[in-house]
């Protein structure tokens, strides 16, 4: 994956996120590791990639090893966060679902979103 320079920006629902997961340093620290995610061939896949690890993750190792893995092929996170295995079949989560939704109704509306 072509991973370009840290994007300091986080998304106004990233920070959202963030603010209800972490509390004090340890949001501020959880911060900076996404940031270190950034997709530079296309930006908008950033905001998807940091809420599913922050939807994903309950510690701050969590965030590393999730941003870590976003950094060498971000669809992994997409299959990681997003699908569960049921009955033998992968499928879309219900949160994925309602992601997806959000996504497409901001899409409609041009506000900028993420993949």
């Amino acid at each position: 994956m072509n991973i370009g320079s840290a994007n300091p920006e986080l998304s106004a629902d990233v920070l959202v996120a963030l603010q209800e997961k972490f509390a004090g340093d340890e949001r501020n620290e959880v911060a900076n590791i996404l940031r270190e995610f950034h997709w530079k061939l296309r930006p908008s896949v950033d905001e998807r990639i940091h809420l599913n690890i922050l939807h994903a993750a309950n510690d701050l190792e969590c965030v590393r090893k999730l941003v870590e893995l976003a950094k060498r092929d971000w669809r992994d996170v997409i299959v990681a966060t997003e699908y569960e295995l049921r009955n033998g079949k992968l499928v879309q989560t219900e949160w994925s679902k309602e992601m997806a939704r959000k996504r497409e109704a901001q899409y409609i509306a041009g506000e900028p979103s993420g993949c």
